[in-house]
């Protein structure tokens, strides 16, 4: 999915404006700019609003709890700041592994630190980690725009299959698109917000030739729907296939006319029994939001089917993870040895390098007449 994530959206009387504080932030004199970040830009700029979104935050560590016994081995895959890792060690896991890519993972560090309890941070690409033994939860906030967007679905399904025990546990289970024609003409006055502007004699409606296939951010009332909402596409982080793309479509039909400006998305994640993060319209606000995929606007009649396929391009196939790194600020690292074999996915996991044949010595290049090498010598 193309994606504008340069901005986020606020919720206000159904409509869409654009803002760069997230749903329920303070706003005033005085706010922080990601861009002019300094210090720990990301707790500031990102985290802050994760951490304050009461529904994200509160369905996943009340997932943690339900999930994690006690001698239970737990990796936070993206642990960011490491609250769900916290969460993990205060439920009673014998051993908790935050994997962080940023620099963030000192804060995460410090975090377990100031609430007493042992978390083992690891600041590296989830890919190049080994660990010393499969795991018994896997626990990843990996949800982007519309559930699917960005790299971190991909990365928990590989982590899964090389590691996670057979019966293992997966936070989140499963994530569901859902999908709904929109009449929203605000959205669409965003979109097409370069049409006849000139600046000083310049046209740049150009511009928005390249603005129509992006993914906006957005929230909507159930006033925008031209039609109930319909599943579009299931991926399952349980025990669903490895590859990372996901491709999914639906037919909606709607129940009165309008004028059709594009598509809401939004999804919805089962994290544990009875326990499912919802960010439709008609939910509790997150900082998800939805979002609004435009398409040419025209009109409809009540009674009128529309389609939409969906495809999410995956990130590809990832080598196998490769020698351990070590530790940001630490020189424990975790040894290179392979997991105990018969794991849930062992069938999926790839072969062993091919041996590289060994390279011909190059032939020595001619000597001109009258040259000299490096001894001396005239030839």
């Amino acid at each position: 999915m193309q994606v504008d994530s340069g901005v986020d959206a606020e919720r206000m009387e159904g409509r869409v404006r654009l803002t760069t504080e997230a749903p329920g932030a303070v706003t005033g004199r005085v706010r922080f700019v990601p861009t002019l970040n300094a210090g720990s830009g990301e707790v500031m700029g990102f985290h802050r609003h994760l951490l304050a979104d009461r529904v994200r935050t509160g369905t996943f560590i009340e997932a943690v709890r339900q999930a994690v016994q006690p001698a239970d081995f737990v990796v936070d895959l993206g642990t960011g700041t490491g609250l769900l890792a916290v969460a993990a060690a205060q439920a009673g896991a014998a051993t908790v592994i935050g994997i962080e890519r940023t620099a963030v993972a000192n804060q995460a560090r410090a975090l377990a630190a100031a609430n007493n309890v042992q978390v083992k941070v690891v600041q590296c690409a989830s890919d190049d980690v080994r660990l010393p033994r499969i795991f018994d939860v896997l626990v990843s906030e990996c949800l982007g725009l519309a559930g699917l967007g960005g790299a971190m679905i991909g990365a928990v399904k590989r982590a899964r299959d090389l590691w996670l025990k057979p019966g293992g546990v997966v936070i989140p289970r499963r994530v569901r698109v859902f999908a709904a024609p929109v009449e929203d003409p605000e959205a669409d006055a965003l979109v097409h917000c370069w049409d006849g502007v000139r600046v000083a004699g310049v046209r740049l409606d150009v511009l928005g030739a390249h603005v129509g296939h992006n993914l906006y951010i957005g929230s909507f009332t159930d006033h925008h729907l031209l039609a109930p909402p319909v599943e579009a596409c299931v991926t399952d982080l349980q025990v669903g296939p490895l590859d990372d793309a996901v491709t999914g479509g639906a037919t909606a039909t709607t129940t009165r006319s309008g004028t059709l400006h594009g598509w809401a998305l939004w999804f919805e994640a089962d994290l544990a029994d009875g326990l499912v993060l919802r960010t439709g319209p008609l939910d509790a606000p997150t900082v998800w939001e939805q979002c609004f995929a435009p398409v040419p606007a025209r009109r409809v009649g009540a009674g009128t089917p529309i389609g939409l396929t969906l495809r999410v391009r995956g990130r590809g196939p990832r080598p196998p993870p490769g020698a351990a790194r070590r530790a940001g600020g630490g020189g424990a690292f975790f040894p290179p040895a392979p997991p105990p074999g018969g794991g849930r996915g062992h069938a999926n996991r790839p072969h062993p390098p091919v041996p590289r044949p060994p390279r011909r010595p190059r032939p020595p290049a001619p000597r001109r007449r009258g040259s000299v090498d490096r001894l001396g010598h005239r030839h």
